[in-house]
């Protein structure tokens, strides 16, 4: 009777798993093209023992990804656009707008092209565990953080944590989903200096 019950619970939470994952991947593929996402992130820096606050949004329409962050603090706004390998990012404050060769080390980009580009691979790219009403997606080794998690539970990502490995960490806290509707531009204030540097 024991042998019987471990057996049903191991089927029982096989099964979880797999819809739950399931689901992970019919999200993925229904905002693969068309998502906004606006998020609280909390950067703390470890060596210089500094926790910075900001509030954002992302766009993502077909092939462009629009990112705004604002420091809490101090009200500072940037902007950045990604089309073609290139982002060019604005800032307000100093009005210039710095036109580079898109790489990993922006970590949102990185985000996008690690699980929204291929949903076919998170088994091959994460260690995939369930938690209570969670699925949690941890890097395999060939990754540059010490700690990545992305929390999805009720069908939608909630929470997304990472520290890298010189333990400064990344916390996004995920306040609404929804679809993204129109086509993501930048506000650029007139004789903006434009910055190349690739």
């Amino acid at each position: 009777m024991i042998r019987g019950f471990i057996l049903v619970f191991l089927l029982f939470s096989f099964s979880s798993f797999a819809n739950n994952l399931q689901t992970l991947k019919e999200w993925i593929k229904k905002h693969k093209n068309f998502l906004y996402v606006s998020f609280q992130q909390i950067t703390k820096i470890k060596e210089l023992e500094e926790e910075t606050l900001f509030s954002g949004f992302l766009c993502k329409y077909k092939n462009l990804l629009k990112i705004v962050y604002k420091n809490k603090e101090t009200g500072e706004t940037q902007e950045i656009l990604i089309k073609n390998n290139k982002a060019y990012i604005y800032s307000q404050t100093d009005n210039t707008l710095i036109i580079t060769k898109v790489d990993n080390s922006l970590f949102i980009y990185k985000l996008f092209k690690e699980i929204l580009e291929k949903p076919q691979n998170l088994e091959k790219n994460f260690h995939i565990r369930e938690n209570v009403n969670s699925l949690e997606l941890t890097p395999k080794v060939n990754s540059d953080f010490r700690e990545f998690k992305i929390i999805f539970s009720k069908n939608n990502i909630k929470k997304i944590k990472s520290q890298d490995k010189e333990g400064n960490e990344i916390v996004f806290n995920i306040k609404e989903i929804k679809n993204c509707n129109r086509k993501p531009f930048l506000n650029i204030n007139e004789n903006t200096e434009i910055i190349k540097q690739y």
